[in-house]
């Protein structure tokens, strides 16, 4: 099979991904030394940020922090349901300095200081939403954090709009913005309800500096297809509204990472996560990725692709990997499967949970959330049922396997690599 014949084969088997940003010039040589590469305008707020931006859910030390804005990065996001996540930062700013934390953009988010999800119910009260901000400043050792996320809206089904809108935090936000509290006003969705028409509405309503999408090569991650996940990141640019992405290398295993890396065509050939955080560069409505980071060994590796570009051979690659992971891989909070369990398995948190215990090493975490949220007898039903998830799957993923394996792995930490301890407060 000749190149044309493979990326128009590719296409067909991924949904149309090689459609996406093919205008992508060979890589550069890399710059000399490490660290951040590129700075893009963050909508109007006149900050511009690393393309490449640290994720404080999962934050190990405050040498990670360290390390990070040492390399370049100038944006921060955590929030109060991240564990020691605020506290951890704070630490590390009264080593580095009062001077450098103006020069870095932190992000917190309207919640409350619980395990994850903390996120306020739409009938907060203003007052609860500005104690919990004042908690905060005092973790993070600041007087101020540069924006303030309605986070995660569309988590849960029924809070579709109502959080966005919710006079609660409105009154929080307008009151936090005139003590000099709150800077900017940001807004995410990562699905599995309305992820789409959510992103449009919080652009829609004209106060909003800041978008977070989930968006990845692999498509439909939180809900959307890629076309529409660029059509409101190209709205948002066009409104001056930041653009910073989640979730952007798509989920595979360690065990299909190797496999992924022994398909490429050269021995030297760019990472699986290179070239995930490079595919979503591409797109010029991206002010910056967001990641989750622990170690200053995670954070060195991961600022080598700023500043980077796709090479013919990386598109080709990524083509490669989409065909091989699309049937393996569960678009978190896509939606299509989520109403098919004639038992009520929840199968986005169940999903989820999986991903937090395997990808993000959160391993207590994803297992205690696991033992408070999920019925062990709605997962054991899975053993005899016809499974019309899978069916719903437009992908065709094995939903009923994948489910029956978290929930082994999440009851008993077993069938896993890891070895049970959560690294994310260490």
């Amino acid at each position: 099979m000749n190149r044309r014949d493979f990326v128009k084969s590719a296409t067909l088997a991924t949904g149309g991904l090689a459609a996406i940003h093919l205008d992508a010039q060979p890589s550069p040589a890399p710059a000399p030394g490490p660290g951040i590469k590129a700075y893009r305008p963050l909508g109007k707020t006149g900050f511009s940020v690393s393309d490449l931006c640290l994720g404080g859910g999962n934050l190990g030390s405050p040498a990670t922090v360290i390390r990070a804005v040492e390399l370049g990065i100038n944006y921060i996001d955590s929030a109060p349901d991240y564990g020691n996540s605020h506290k951890i930062i704070g630490e590390a700013f009264l080593k580095l300095g009062k001077e450098k934390r103006k020069q870095v953009f932190i992000l917190s988010k309207i919640c409350d200081h619980v395990p994850y999800p903390g996120h306020y119910p739409e009938t907060v009260s203003k007052e609860t939403c500005l104690a919990s901000l004042e908690k905060s400043l005092r973790l993070l050792n600041t007087d101020y954090v540069d924006a303030w996320m309605i986070h995660a809206l569309g988590e849960r089904k029924g809070d579709e709009q109502a959080r966005l809108n919710a006079p609660g935090y409105w009154a929080a936000i307008e009151e936090a913005k005139k003590r000099g509290m709150v800077r900017f006003v940001a807004a995410s969705s990562h699905g599995p309800n309305a992820k789409i028409a959510l992103l449009n509405k919080a652009i829609d309503t004209g106060k909003i500096d800041i978008i977070m999408p989930a968006y990845s090569f692999l498509g439909r991650e939180g809900g959307g297809t890629l076309q529409e996940v660029d059509a409101v990141i190209a709205k948002a640019k066009a409104a001056g509204i930041g653009v910073i992405a989640m979730k952007t290398v798509a989920r595979a295993s360690e065990a299909e990472k190797a496999q992924l890396q022994s398909m490429a065509k050269d021995a030297g050939g760019v990472s699986y996560m290179h070239l995930c955080l490079r595919w979503v560069l591409q797109n010029p409505g991206v002010s910056g990725i967001v990641k989750t980071l622990s170690t200053p060994m995670e954070v060195e590796e991961y600022v080598k692709s700023s500043g980077q570009k796709l090479a013919t051979l990386d598109q080709e690659r990524l083509q490669q990997y989409a065909a091989h992971l699309s049937p393996r891989t569960c678009r978190i909070g896509c939606g299509d499967c989520h109403d098919a369990c004639p038992y009520g398995v929840e199968i986005n948190v169940l999903m989820r949970l999986g991903s937090y215990f395997e990808d993000y090493h959160r391993e207590r975490y994803a297992m205690s959330r696991y033992a408070q949220e999920m019925g062990r007898e709605q997962v054991a039903s899975c053993q005899g049922c016809s499974a019309p998830c899978m069916r719903r799957c437009p992908y065709g993923v094995d939903v009923k396997a994948q489910l029956t394996r978290f929930d082994r792995i999440l009851r008993l930490g077993a069938g896993s690599d890891h070895d049970g301890a959560d690294r994310t407060l260490a």
